[in-house]
């Protein structure tokens, strides 16, 4: 062990050095001798053996052992490849020789043989097998096709893929003609003549269905010499298929892109018309006839003219006129909306022929519209304000039907540079003014209609709460049968004792009532009123019937009947007791539903009279018709210069009906003679009694029975 080897770090050395070293290895003693360059060996210490050993991993000890068992059964030589590793952290691959020693004692088997440092070769050779391993992977997957060929054509390699894909590339000689040898030798051409790398692509017939394969050679170099050509083969059926969708689906996603933009144009053309304009007659809408309107204004002289201009003033007049449809609910509700919705396109059309061109026209909304005229003198307003009413009463063809209609017509004449929006509101209160009239007026605004309009505002809210308030009262007036001078009923006649404004009469806050939809109401609660008050003077004998007004404006909805009944029969009063009395305008404006509510009330044991008749200029012969109980003949006929005729034949056709007659007004003896001459039935007026509060009434009867 003199000699360095008595160590790990000598081994290493020796081993480090390139040193050949010797060895014996006596099998039944297990005694291993190791030297450099001499024969025998020194035996080593066995701790020193065991270190020596340990140098090897478990592995390579395994195989040490079971190499030199087979050397010892077979005689073979002993061949091995063993890598040491040192606690220094080298390692070092050693090559192991040897065989069984001839010379050895019998039964002393002994090997002997020779160890050297093969770290360098084994590392090249790792790296070679590395190397093959990653050719091979790359030569196994399965995406590209690799051929490799040398100048003369040959293939010197191919991996699996291009024998699955292509598996012409592989001959010899592509023949001639074909596609493939025509592209192959082409390319050939290309590579070979340039020295770099051509592509291209193919179809194949492949079971029934096209391939394409895309080819792409590259030179092969090997030690700066071109040896060949590399060729990479790739099916890209699919991707030119996928290709091929993309590119149709890019087309038709830009086709609807086009498409989407176009309507996206339409819509937004669409947005700026349907904020200009009414969408069902093509007017102008209330935003755009506001904006306008106060363009228009914006030019003229801020120097405000008379209210009214006067009619020898000189220069144009410009006049905001607000026109609604009389009766147009009505008509939506009985003809059906699509009727409607024609009526007021008609009315547009009418509208514009009738304004002519350079004139502002808009729908606000529902059954309104709203003008700004252009009048060349202020003698001229009212004509056309007159003329614009006479085209709207003209029948419109609805249809299968002549729908006849009014309109009424708020007006403010416009007084120089002025908020277009306060003169709407004006116009709308002067056409609130024109609609609680007959229908078919126009009301020009004054500066005091403002603060009547307020007043209704306020006596508005104030009458909502009037009856909880008990600001109502029911008066009654008394109905005398004229032939027996007998009080056989009452009307009952609704007050209202405002704790500002006093007694207000029903001419005032009913219209008010009806306007803005309290009226149901307030008909259910004088109803109600009455009959509490009444049921034990006609239990008593004292009355025989009662009275109650209507407005005809119960009737645009369904259940007045019901909600009449509903009313009796929490009073406990008797329906055959009542009376209902309705304007005959609700005849007028629909016979069909007149016929239908007075049978309702006729059936339910109710009594119907035809309130204030004649006001409405009906014509007799509607009435022929009707399940009437009674006329109630209006005050201004009684009162009027031409009262015997219009009278005398209005009870005569009620009496052919077998229609009872009560004459309202009676004022004077002379008229109470005359009406009796006529067999007229029944009368009231103040010749002999007011309407008077409950406790007024008691007392009347009994002084009344009394004489």
């Amino acid at each position: 062990m003199s000699r360095g080897l008595g160590s790990v770090p000598g081994l290493e050395q020796a081993l480090a050095a390139q040193e050949l070293l010797f060895w014996t290895f006596d099998v039944r003693s297990g005694v291993l001798g190791l030297s450099r360059r001499h024969l025998p060996p020194d035996p080593l210490d066995p701790a020193l053996r065991a270190q020596f050993v340990g140098l090897f991993s478990t592995a390579d000890q395994g195989t040490l052992t079971r190499s030199i068992m087979a050397c010892l059964r077979t005689s073979s030589p002993l061949d091995l490849d063993l890598e040491l590793h040192y606690p220094s952290g080298t390692a070092h691959w050693i090559q192991i020789g040897g065989a069984l020693d001839p010379d050895a004692p019998a039964g002393q088997p002994r090997l002997y043989g020779m160890a050297r440092n093969v770290t360098a070769h084994k590392r090249e050779q790792l790296e070679l097998a590395k190397r093959e391993a990653q050719l091979q992977a790359v030569l196994a997957q399965d995406v590209l096709g690799i051929v490799l060929r040398d100048l003369s054509g040959q293939v010197l390699l191919h991996n699996p893929h291009a024998l699955r894909t292509t598996p012409e590339l592989l001959a010899e000689a592509p023949e001639l003609g074909s596609a493939v040898g025509e592209v192959l030798r082409q390319l050939e051409r290309e590579v070979l003549g340039t020295r770099r790398a051509h592509s291209s692509e193919l179809s194949l017939e492949r079971a029934g269905r096209t391939a394409r394969v895309a080819l792409t050679l590259s030179p092969y170099w090997q030690d700066g010499d071109l040896r060949g050509t590399v060729t990479f083969i790739q099916d890209v059926t699919r991707r030119r298929s996928l290709e091929l969708l993309s590119t149709q689906y890019a087309r038709q996603l830009e086709e609807r892109v086009v498409e989407r933009t176009l309507e996206l144009h339409r819509l937004s053309d669409h947005l700026r018309y349907a904020a200009e304009y009414d969408d069902l007659t093509g007017l102008l809408n209330r935003g755009a006839f506001l904006r306008e309107v106060q363009a228009t204004l914006d030019l003229l002289s801020p120097l405000p003219t008379p209210e009214m201009p006067d009619a020898e003033s000189d220069g144009d007049v410009f006049v905001l006129a607000l026109i609604d449809l009389d009766r147009f609910k009505w008509i939506n509700d009985r003809l059906g909306q699509a009727r409607g919705d024609a009526l007021l396109t008609q009315v547009a059309q009418r509208l514009r022929l009738t304004l002519g061109s350079g004139q502002l026209l808009a729908r606000l909304g529902g059954d309104e519209f709203a003008a700004l005229l252009r009048v060349p003198s202020a003698a001229q307003v009212q004509g056309r304000l007159d003329q614009l009413q006479s085209t709207l009463a003209l029948p419109f063809l609805v249809g299968d039907r002549d729908v006849q209609i009014s309109a009424g017509l708020g007006v403010v004449v416009v007084e120089g540079q002025q908020d277009a929006g306060h003169l709407l509101r004006e116009a709308g209160i002067a056409l609130t003014g024109a609609k609680s009239g007959r229908g078919g007026s126009n009301v020009v605004f004054r500066p005091w209609m403002r603060e009547q309009h307020l007043l209704r505002l306020r006596l508005r809210d104030d009458l909502r709460h009037a009856a909880a308030r008990g600001e109502l009262t029911v008066h009654y007036q008394p109905v005398l049968n004229l032939g027996t001078g007998a009080t056989e009923s009452v009307e009952a006649l609704v007050r209202w004792q405002h704790p500002v404004h006093g007694l207000i009469g029903p001419g005032e806050f009913i219209s008010i009532a009806e306007e803005h939809g309290l009226i149901t109401d307030l008909d259910l609660w004088v109803l109600r009123e009455a009959c509490r008050f009444t049921r034990p003077l006609i239990r008593g004998g004292q009355l025989r019937r009662l009275s109650v007004n209507f407005s005809p404006l119960h009737f645009d909805h369904a259940g007045l009947t019901e909600q009449i009944e509903h009313v009796l029969d929490e009073e406990g009063f008797p329906a055959a007791a009542l009376t209902v009395e309705i304007t005959e305008g609700l005849f007028m404006r629909d016979h069909r539903l007149a016929d239908t509510v007075l049978r309702e009330l006729l059936g339910r044991g109710m009594q119907v009279a035809a309130d204030d008749f004649g006001t409405g200029y009906s014509a007799l012969s509607y009435m022929q018709n009707l399940p009437l109980s009674a006329l109630k003949i209006d005050r201004s006929f009684v009162i009027g210069t031409r009262f015997p005729a219009i009278v005398h034949s209005i009870v005569d056709m009620a009496h052919t009906l077998n229609v009872q007659v009560v004459a309202e007004g009676v004022e004077t003896e002379q008229q109470l003679g005359a009406l009796r001459q006529m067999r007229c039935d029944y009368g009231q007026g103040y010749l002999f009694s007011r309407p008077l509060t409950p406790e007024h009434l008691i007392g009347w009867l009994a002084a009344h029975r009394a004489e």
